[in-house]
């Protein structure tokens, strides 16, 4: 027959604090390793602490970055935009001036201008062939509304063909980034004006 558990084993109080006295308490000696131990854990704490700091800001690190520029965003009056749009005419044609009609890529630069600067979607359809696939001029004027006021451009042309250009515009924002567009854009003759007839996404 099994014998049955000491129940002793099992419920007799356990005790997590020191043991009683077994002999002679030495009371000489202190317990100096206890502040050690805990200046210790405190130097170790900082030196973590100091560890998180440097890898939240050390520039070569792929995960600071948006982190810094999402707490750091610049105020208008802190930043000035120049946008880098030196005007050329030749092969290729750049600039964000008015344009106009007179030939393919003044049309271009009139509806970039009439957008950007102007900031009228009537004004920009004019420079546009009524059959075109553009958008009307209440499209057109959403678009704008949209668009922040101090928004600056810059657009390339360059000839693809007979009409055709490739065309690259691109958006200065205040907050110092650009957003590039291409396009490839086909004009025609009506009237003796040159107009957009196509825009086409490259």
């Amino acid at each position: 027959m099994a014998e049955e558990p000491d129940e002793r084993l099992f419920s007799a109080p356990v005790s997590w604090g020191d043991d009683g006295p077994t002999g002679p308490r030495r009371t000489g000696r202190k317990r100096t390793w206890i502040p050690v131990v805990a200046a210790l854990i405190a130097v170790v704490a900082a030196a973590a602490g100091v560890g998180v700091v440097v890898w939240r800001s050390s520039p070569a690190d792929p995960v600071a970055a948006p982190i810094t520029s999402a707490v750091s965003t610049p105020t208008t009056s802190a930043v000035v935009l120049q946008p880098d749009c030196p005007v050329a005419n030749g092969n290729v044609v750049r600039g964000n001036g008015i344009g106009g009609t007179e030939t393919g890529p003044g049309a271009i630069l009139g509806f970039q201008h009439a957008y950007y600067v102007a900031r009228n979607g009537e004004l920009a359809r004019t420079f546009v062939a009524p059959e075109a696939n553009v958008q009307a001029a209440e499209q057109i004027q959403a678009g704008i509304d949209s668009l922040a006021r101090d928004t600056k451009h810059c657009v390339s042309i360059i000839p693809a063909g007979v009409d055709t250009y490739s065309v690259e515009v691109t958006e200065d924002h205040r907050d110092g980034s650009s957003t590039l567009y291409k396009q490839k854009v086909t004009t025609t003759v009506r009237d003796g004006r040159n107009l957009i007839a196509h825009i086409a996404v490259e």
